[in-house]
Formats: structure tokens, C-alpha cells, sequence
């Protein structure tokens, strides 16, 4: 997903209205998902569903955790 600034602002200003008046908000891929099953990029701040947030990273949340939290559980 590549957006302008401008677009990244627009959408996240958007999200953050929906999310307040009802807890839930439009996806960039136009679903609507309640906000406990949502992801947030740290880097856009854009609030993405699990499939588009993996779209967005590049690659899927079980591998991301074996990436990250595999040297965790070895000891």
C-alpha cells in the first residue's frame, strides 16, 4: 500500500472518528472491523484488518512471530 501523507492523515483522521463513536472502523479495503481485531502500524498509524495489515508488512503475523519471539523461547 503506498499512500501520500496527505492520504495516510486523511484515513487515520477518518479511522480515529469511527472508532470513537462506535468502536469500530472502516479498513482500507473498505471492511468494517471492530477495533479489538485490529491492527495499527506503528510506522502509518493506518488501523488495518489482519489481512491487509499483513499486505501492508509483508508478511503474515505467524511468521512475524516466529521472526521476532523465536529467540524468546529458546533458552
Amino acid at each position: 500500500m503506498s499512500l501520500t501523507r496527505d492520504e495516510q492523515s486523511a484515513i487515520v483522521i477518518r479511522q480515529m472518528n469511527e472508532i470513537i463513536s462506535c468502536a469500530k472502523f472502516t479498513c482500507v479495503c473498505k471492511k468494517v472491523v471492530r477495533i479489538i481485531l485490529a491492527y495499527r502500524c506503528l510506522y502509518c498509524g493506518v488501523w488495518m484488518c489482519q489481512r491487509c495489515m499483513e499486505k501492508h508488512l509483508g508478511m503474515s503475523r505467524v511468521d512475524y512471530n516466529k521472526k521476532h519471539y523465536a529467540k524468546d523461547m529458546v533458552k
